[in-house]
């Protein structure tokens, strides 16, 4: 009976190979996108959970800078006791973090990379340690280096390559900027996030004293520590600010507190990989609508196959053997090619999206774990999906079977047929209503598979235009395109005028001066790491400024202000319950002031905005004993210039600065955009590429259907022809009701849509800046999106029905 059984399954899958095809290809794809999708996630988490270690991450990281040019500095060995001398301190070690300028021997031109330095030897690092490669670690005073893998998979430099450097410490003695040869001692994998602008594309390590006669910077620019515990970084960190602030020349202009069990990179790359994954799965559920459309329409083909077997003897257990194992059948056709090209595909794909995530996959790995749910799903969802038409198959009466006769005699007699015979319609629609509901069953699983396409499909574009319109918001504010922060204090007045006398094309160059604080009575709605709030110190008694600063409520800041008036934001607003008029407290650097809110911005991401000298004051940012400016923002004359554009204005300001002994580090806002716009577009991608699983699968599935209504229909294509349809009124025929089951498909996707934005925004974690707005272009791009993947799916088998002739369903019959 075994043998009898599978020759019956075998023989029904084989003998109808178009249908086998699209069943199994929709199996495939949902399998193929849930093991890519899943392994990605999988190596992608495993690989940081590896390099990263949570008991040697940092839990503070500050931002250092000094008041004064000429200041005596506390030796880094005095500092760091200081440091480690507070409350809940475990380790702490400074860096230096300066500009690089760097080109191979021989070469014409100096790329700009970075220079990062670590007081604490590099093998012998506590905190978020350095992976030593290859070779060895630089030996002091000894013109050696090590690069970061990246930078030396970029540049194909090897151990022992020599590197050309311009020694920028030595600036501005009239004697130009002279160059050393350093010798590359090994390679380096730094896997931590490094909070400065640094791309490990371009990134130089060496050791504390060697940073220090290379860029000039004496002094740490940044401050890593570690406490016993999360709790204790928290509640000490603002102290250890104020001593710092009080106790050495040293001003905390910026800091971020960070949980080590709630890492930002594995969470990231966790979230992204689960949502993407589910979607996945979503696919190769949606398959499962389709195996049972076809498994009803087999059983009902093979009415009168299941009266004979069971006169013959064939139990009701042997029928669901037997289609059940259709099903299966169909599974394992899509199984297996679908997990052998997921594994390499997950592999390429986590590959591909290491470098988003700072790490490196370099060799082939696999997920376990998504080969055996891609298997497990992508058997499972067939066969339970075919249990309701395999059970009502093995309910047939031998009886019933015998004597079906097709049509059941109240065949438009409805009150649905009723309707659709009086509508105002062409009659091609009316016919195409009406053919589309005989089939209930069959359109409610075909119209949920596109259902879940087109929502799936909105629901994505919903989501990425709420991150443009975040984005848009956020770049709009900022009216400059290069900031300047000197790694000394500077004369603004002077560096300022030296600029705008030798270089072309700027428009204006003011004063800025920035400072991370902390607000009484504020909480950040975001989690994980602890950002603080961010006050912009500008001049806004200029007619151009550098802040185009979106007001819900108040007014901007003017000459005539308060020096102690404050525009916030929306978000801080609601925090604290307070609007314009009221006061509030900010803390930072040291020292304490009550600050007067003028204005509220629609900005959507927490900060502040203040006068730049009012920041300078509380900072303590000074020379001579006066408010100093920090740093320059400068707008080009140009609109919307390019990122190398401005990279070329870079170049010229940093070469006239070097040339008069300024060191300095620079952004480059058109390029930081067109950085944050590529990693956007890049994850839109990923995730439309994923809808578009989805929405290959429904189109499969009304491929499908549409085919079985072709092969059923037949006598009505024949009565047609014989009352003179052409071709292409059969086609249209058929066209226009897979239309129908599109539109109808896009009205029920739509809330689809809506819910699945929702819940994709919470899992990815976005926070309160990326609130879902659902524009009105979400549902018009579906519906454009719809009809033309309606249209595709239905093509084939229409054209199909136009050619059958009344003599081929003669044959037939």
């Amino acid at each position: 009976m075994l043998k009898t059984r599978t020759r019956k399954i075998w023989g029904d899958i084989l003998s109808r190979k178009g249908r086998t095809a699209l069943v199994s290809m929709s199996i495939f794809i949902g399998v193929l996108g849930v093991v890519t999708l899943f392994s990605m996630g999988d190596i992608l988490v495993s690989r940081l959970e590896h390099d990263i270690q949570k008991d040697k991450l940092s839990m503070v990281k500050m931002g250092l800078t000094t008041s004064e040019s000429e200041v005596v500095l506390p030796s880094g060995d005095e500092f760091l006791q200081l440091v480690s001398a507070q409350p809940g301190v475990e380790t702490a070690d400074g860096q230096i973090t300066s500009q690089l300028y760097f080109k191979e021997p021989g070469s014409d031109d100096f790329d700009q990379g970075s220079l990062i330095a670590y007081f604490t030897p590099m093998n012998e690092l506590q905190l978020e340690p350095l992976q030593l490669v290859e070779g060895d670690y630089p030996a002091a005073g000894s013109k050696q280096l090590t690069v970061e893998r990246r930078m030396a998979d970029t540049y194909d430099l090897k151990v022992g390559d020599a590197l050309a450097l311009r020694m920028v410490s030595q600036a501005g003695e009239g004697i130009g900027i002279p160059e050393e040869t350093w010798t590359i001692s090994g390679i380096v994998f730094q896997p931590y996030t490094v909070v400065d602008n640094v791309k490990m594309s371009s990134t130089v390590f060496t050791t504390f004293e060697d940073a220090q006669y290379i860029s000039g910077v004496q002094g740490f620019t940044n401050l890593q520590i570690r406490y016993t515990d999360y709790e204790t970084a928290q509640a000490e960190s603002s102290h250890l600010t104020n001593v710092i602030s009080t106790e050495t020349p040293y001003i905390p202009y910026i800091s971020f507190v960070f949980d080590p069990d709630e890492n930002e990179q594995i969470s990231e790359a966790a979230n992204i990989s689960s949502v993407l994954g589910i979607l996945g799965i979503v696919a190769l559920v949606v398959s499962g609508f389709l195996v049972v459309n076809v498994v009803n329409s087999i059983v009902i083909e093979q009415k009168r196959q299941i009266g004979v077997m069971k006169s013959l003897g064939a139990t009701g257990w042997d029928n669901v053997v037997i289609y059940a194992g259709i099903a299966l059948g169909y599974g394992l056709l899509g199984v297996v090619p679908g997990v052998l090209l997921g594994i390499p595909a997950g592999y390429f794909a986590a590959k591909g999206m290491a470098g988003n995530m700072n790490t490196i996959v370099d060799k082939f790995d696999f997920s376990a774990t998504s080969i055996m749910m891609g298997v497990v799903i992508g058997l499972a969802v067939p066969v339970l999906a075919a249990l309701i038409p395999v059970f009502n198959g093995s309910r047939v009466k031998i009886l019933d079977a015998m004597t079906d006769l097709g049509i059941d005699s109240s065949y438009g007699k409805g009150f649905f047929a009723r309707l659709v015979g009086r509508l105002p319609l062409p009659v091609t629609i009316r016919q195409g209503l009406s053919n589309v509901s005989q089939k209930k069953g069959r359109l409610a699983f075909t119209m949920i598979t596109l259902a879940i396409a087109a929502g799936a499909f909105m629901g994505i574009f919903a989501l990425f235009s709420s991150v443009d319109r975040v984005l848009d918001n956020t770049f709009d504010t900022y009216n400059v395109e290069i900031l300047v922060q000197p790694d000394q204090q500077q004369d603004f007045a002077t560096v300022r005028r030296l600029i705008e006398d030798h270089i072309e094309g700027i428009q204006f160059v003011q004063p800025h001066n920035g400072l991370q604080v902390e607000i009484e009575g504020y909480e950040s709605a975001e989690g994980g790491a602890d950002y603080g709030v961010s006050v912009e110190g500008y001049d806004p008694d200029t007619p151009l400024s550098p802040f185009l600063i979106d007001l819900k409520d108040g007014v901007q800041l003017s000459e005539s202000s308060d020096p102690n008036a404050i525009i916030i934001t929306l978000g801080i607003a609601d925090s604290l319950g307070k609007g314009v008029g009221d006061t509030m407290v900010i803390t930072g650097a040291g020292s304490k002031r009550e600050v007067t809110i003028v204005g509220v911005s629609t900005f959507p991401f927490d900060g502040t905005w203040m006068r730049w000298d009012t920041v300078a004051e509380f900072a303590g940012y000074t020379l001579n004993g006066q408010p100093a400016a920090r740093n320059l923002l400068i707008k080009l004359d140009e609109d919307d210039p390019t990122a190398a554009e401005t990279a070329d204005v870079i170049e010229d300001i940093n070469e006239l600065l070097l040339a008069n002994g300024i060191t300095a580090t620079y952004s480059n806002f058109p390029e930081f955009i067109e950085q944050i716009t590529t990693l956007v577009r890049g994850f839109q991608i990923i995730f439309n590429v994923t809808a578009g699983l989805i929405a290959l699968v429904g189109a499969l599935g009304l491929l499908t259907a549409i085919s079985m209504s072709v092969f059923e229909r037949q006598k009505e294509i024949g009565v047609m022809r014989s009352i003179g349809a052409g071709s292409i009124s059969v086609a249209l025929q058929f066209l226009t009701e897979g239309l129908i089951v599109g539109i109808l498909a896009w009205v029920v996707g739509l809330p689809i849509s809506y819910g699945l934005s929702q819940l994709i925004t919470a899992a990815l974690e976005l926070g309160d800046a990326f609130k879902l707005t659902y524009p009105a272009s979400a549902p018009i791009a579906g519906v454009i999106g719809m009809l033309a993947i309606t249209a595709l799916a239905s093509l084939y088998p229409s054209i199909s029905a136009s050619r059958k002739t009344v003599s081929d369903i003669l044959r037939y019959q």
